[in-house]
Formats: structure tokens, C-alpha cells, sequence
């Protein structure tokens, strides 16, 4: 394969609603020591699912030992344009929506908390679309296959974010952002406010070369949001974290930064990130907020 191979199988990504695409090799990023440490720092119980296996979660070719070349996309689900929008965009019936939305997993009893507090609760900006999961998944299995009918005998997986892949660093890793101090992957013209997904490839494409990118500097604007305190150095506490035990039935509560009225997700870090300001990533039609629910 040659660089207008991989200019081919981007273009794929990108006609399919990727903003940004880039391609990486399938050799693990050296991230397995910091994955270690950061489930070592954390105050509460480790979710068995996140713990398990670090040495395969850190290397996609024990997930896919076929792939040689690892091709990563963003897919944007807001952008600054949207964010007039973001109050009408609030859904009446919070519970209903998540899940006629394919939400599976919700905390009724923070609902239930809110409602009371005469709080309605937000939802964040990442679920107001239908469920991403399987959008993304569907959009990249035709990507593949029409790969597939470019480059014979490419074969590939798709992830996005249910397999056991740490999808930020490879994205960081084929040049389409950093992870920022609140662990989420940072893009200068698309901020945080994208999905990651991607495929893995069984033939060997050139490997794109990852721009300088500014980082996040002395900035700690997003630390200084947590409703929670969840963020610092870096690294995200679970057992303060208010999206985590919003989106996960965690039984208890009240949570950490709950008075903040966040009913599922919080967006207060990205909120005060400044790569967030002018974010100008196109939203898919397939990720478009929902103005409607019939």
C-alpha cells in the first residue's frame, strides 16, 4: 500500500460523516503504564469490565491479530452553532427519552431526586441523538465494506467504545488530537465534542504523521468546572465522577456535584474548555440531535 491508498480508504470515512480520519499503525501506543496507574489512583472500586485484561485492552492485536494498520475517526455530535439550541433541545419527559433514544442504562433515583428539588434534569450533549453506538458501528461496517471492495482481501473489525480498545490514545497516536486534561480527546478545530470510532485493517497502509498540537498548557479551566471534583492531573476519578453514576444505574447517592441538575452526562468540563468555543465540526445527520420524539 501507498499513500494514495490511504488517502482512498479516508476518503471512504469521510464521505460516510467522519470529520477527521487519520491512520495509525496496529502497534500498541505506549500507554499500558499510565492505564495501570490510573486504575491504581482511583478512590472507589474499579468497574470489573474496565480492569480486566489491561495487557489486551492496550494492544489491538490481541483483540484483531490480523490487523496491521489501524484506521481512527471522529465523528462530530455538536458543534458551536448548536449551542442556541442546547435549553429548547431539552426533552420534557427525560426518563422517556433516554430510553425510546436506545439508552439502556439510566439513574431513576437521581431522576426521581431532581424532580423533587424542583430541578429538571439536563441531559448532556452527547445524548440528545439516537444512541451512537450502534449509528457509528452501522456507518463503519459499509465503510468496510466498501474498503474491502477497493483493497482485495482487506479484512477488519470495527470498534466504538463497547470493545476493548483504548480508542483516545490510538486516536491520539494517528495525529487527530491529544487527551486533555479531562481525559477526553482534544482536536484544535473540532474541540472535544466528537465520537471516536474506527477499523482495524489487515493490510499495511502508510501510516500518517501526527501534526505538533498545542496541548492543553497551563489551562485547568475543566478541572475547576467538575460539579464533582473529579478531575485532576490528568485523570478522572470514577467514584466522584457525576456522568458515570448518571449513566450507569449506580445504586446510592447523592452523588458528588449532583446539585448541578446534570440527570444524564455532564458537560461542564467540555463547557469551559476553550477548543470547545469555536468548534466547527459537521454533525452527521445520523448524529443529529433529536428535535422530536414521536
Amino acid at each position: 500500500m501507498d499513500a494514495g491508498d490511504t488517502a482512498a480508504l479516508k476518503k471512504l470515512a469521510l464521505e460516510a460523516g467522519a470529520a477527521a480520519c487519520a491512520v495509525t499503525s496496529a502497534a500498541p501506543p505506549a500507554v499500558l503504564a499510565r492505564f495501570r496507574a490510573a486504575l491504581a489512583a482511583q478512590e472507589g472500586p474499579v468497574p470489573a469490565w474496565l480492569a480486566r485484561e489491561p495487557e489486551r485492552r492496550a494492544d489491538i492485536k490481541r483483540w484483531d491479530p490480523s490487523a496491521r494498520s489501524v484506521l481512527v475517526c471522529l465523528f462530530p455530535y455538536w458543534n458551536a452553532s448548536l449551542e442556541k439550541e442546547f435549553e429548547r433541545l431539552q426533552p420534557a419527559d427525560p426518563e422517556g427519552f433516554l430510553r425510546a433514544s436506545g439508552r439502556k442504562k439510566t439513574n431513576p433515583p437521581l431522576l426521581a431526586r431532581l424532580r423533587a428539588a424542583g430541578v429538571k434534569p439536563k441531559i448532556s450533549r452527547y445524548a440528545l441523538p439516537r444512541d451512537y453506538h450502534a449509528a457509528i458501528r452501522e456507518v463503519l461496517e459499509d465503510v468496510l465494506a466498501r474498503a474491502a471492495g477497493v483493497f482485495p482481501g482487506l479484512e477488519g473489525k470495527v470498534f466504538c467504545d463497547t470493545s476493548p480498545v483504548m480508542e483516545k490514545p490510538l486516536a491520539a497516536a494517528a495525529g487527530l488530537g491529544w487527551q486533555g486534561r479531562n481525559t477526553l480527546l482534544l482536536n484544535s478545530r473540532l474541540g472535544s465534542w466528537s465520537f471516536v470510532g474506527g477499523l482495524t485493517l489487515s493490510l499495511e497502509f502508510p501510516a500518517d504523521i501526527p501534526p505538533e498540537y498545542p496541548g492543553c498548557g497551563s489551562c485547568r479551566e475543566c478541572e475547576k468546572a467538575c460539579p464533582a471534583g473529579a478531575l485532576a492531573g490528568g485523570r478522572l476519578d470514577l467514584s466522584r465522577c457525576l456522568s458515570w453514576h448518571n449513566t450507569m444505574e449506580t445504586a446510592g447517592g447523592p452523588f458528588p456535584g449532583e446539585a448541578s441538575g446534570w440527570g444524564y452526562g455532564c458537560d461542564e468540563c467540555q463547557k469551559k474548555c476553550p477548543f470547545n468555543e469555536g468548534a466547527s465540526g459537521t454533525v452527521p445527520s445520523f448524529l443529529g440531535p433529536l428535535r422530536s420524539w414521536e
